[in-house]
């Protein structure tokens, strides 16, 4: 959120700069009071006066967002379980593992190598990032030469869906006396590395997979439209920043479970509202935030960990209903 207003806040202050008729204008963002280390494509050129303000700041909106997609650093747990889709296999060793040593694994030239994938569904753990990096020994080998439990998989091939057991490796970690030779090629050293603890192939005649909606969210909301003033009864329709979705039965309601709102959410809010969430068809997910008789409805679609949709208001009373898009983004849990 910190690096979202510091772009957004910039890209404003040289939107509303004056400048000469007819000159252009190119919009720079800083993060947190300094510039970024290479380009986030958060510039936007402009070919009239800013005195267009309104024209102006739709497009800061625009550079803003990007740039703060962009640098957020990715939310990674500890353990994941994700099924993902293999893009690139990265560096062979010079070394096949199984040509060298038959049918076992020598501790002495374990290679590994780390492969990028793109997750597909989160089915435990959160992860934010567009791109996986996963390390997998001795990738010539089939899995079933290691020991019982570490997966199915005999090849590695691009576009083919994987389901993983993964664990953050902080180096060095690994099962072997001596270590790996890991082979890391990927300039995006600031990702997480995870260690693949089982690799099972995936068919894409499966049905659709459904994440796992269990686990901890930051929320993110716009206005409401159509614009309304509601006075006290804002509250009534105020999400939480952050949300704790359970696999705790709500109140005893079957296919229901509940949603804890984040220690940061205000006492009077706390005091008043509650929360459950259920499944709804095509693997969406339904939340309904409430005091028992007014609040907002929620109904989202997952992509890739980030559930998207929208927010409806409702009253028990004859108040017309409001909407807007929200996003819930996976993040570690308080």
């Amino acid at each position: 959120m910190g690096s979202r207003h510091g772009c957004l806040a910039y890209a404003v202050r040289q939107c509303l700069r004056k400048t000469p008729g007819g000159a252009k204008l190119q919009l720079n963002t800083k993060l947190g009071g300094r510039e970024p280390d290479h380009t986030f494509g958060c510039q936007q050129v402009m070919h009239e006066s800013c005195s267009r303000q309104y024209f102006a700041l739709l497009l800061c909106l625009a550079a803003a967002e990007g740039c703060a997609r962009r640098h957020a650093p990715v939310v990674a747990s500890e353990r994941l379980v994700v099924r993902a889709e293999l893009v690139d296999r990265g560096v062979r060793p010079l070394l096949d593992c199984e040509i060298a040593y038959g049918e076992t694994v020598s501790a002495i030239t374990h290679a590994a190598s780390v492969m990028t994938y793109r997750p597909v569904a989160v089915r435990e753990g959160a992860y934010s990032g567009e791109r996986l990096y996963v390390v997998h020994g001795c990738p010539e080998m089939p899995r079933s030469m290691y020991p019982e439990g570490v997966g199915s998989l005999a090849v590695f091939a691009v576009g083919d869906l994987h389901d993983l057991v993964l664990a953050k490796l902080l180096l060095p970690d690994w099962s072997t006396p001596t270590g790996p030779r890991i082979l890391d090629r990927f300039e995006d050293k600031k990702t997480p590395r995870y260690r693949a603890l089982r690799t099972d192939q995936a068919s894409r005649d499966d049905p659709v997979v459904a994440e796992k909606p269990s686990g901890c969210f930051s929320v993110a909301v716009t206005d409401y439209l159509p614009a309304r003033n509601l006075g006290k009864d804002e509250i009534f329709v105020r999400l939480p920043t952050r949300i704790s979705l359970s696999e705790e039965p709500f109140d005893g309601v079957a296919d229901r479970w509940r949603l804890s709102p984040g220690p940061e959410t205000p006492s009077e809010i706390m005091n008043m509202m509650r929360g459950w969430w259920e499944h709804a068809e095509g693997g969406g997910v339904k939340i309904v935030w409430t005091n028992g008789f007014s609040g907002v409805d929620l109904t989202l679609a997952s992509a890739s960990g980030t559930w998207r949709g929208q927010a409806k208001t409702f009253w028990d009373f004859g108040r017309p209903e409001q909407n807007a898009e929200v996003e819930l983004h996976r993040t570690v849990c308080w």
